[in-house]
């Protein structure tokens, strides 16, 4: 809005399409489990910054969660640019 952004939500899905919530991961190893919870958790915690902070720039990576951090700035840079192609 404006130039602002104003708000943001980060899905994950399996391959399948399915949401990864906090079902993910259920069928690992009590490790791996983990892991995959960090990453769904991550996905709320970037949106949140990016809104708090106004830029991509200032979202940091997440321990354990780079490749969910990978996946949100390339969806974040493609609805940024389509964003500014309807301006």
């Amino acid at each position: 809005t404006d130039g602002k952004i104003t708000g943001c939500v980060f899905t994950m899905y399996e391959l399948d399409g399915t949401v990864k919530d906090d079902t993910y991961g259920a069928d690992l190893s009590k490790e791996n489990r983990l892991k995959a919870q960090r990453a769904v958790q991550s996905a709320e915690k970037y949106a949140k910054m990016l809104v708090e902070n106004g830029s991509l720039d200032k979202v940091d990576t997440i321990t354990g969660a780079t490749i969910s951090y990978s996946e949100f700035e390339e969806a974040v840079l493609d609805a940024l640019s389509k964003a500014e192609s309807k301006s």
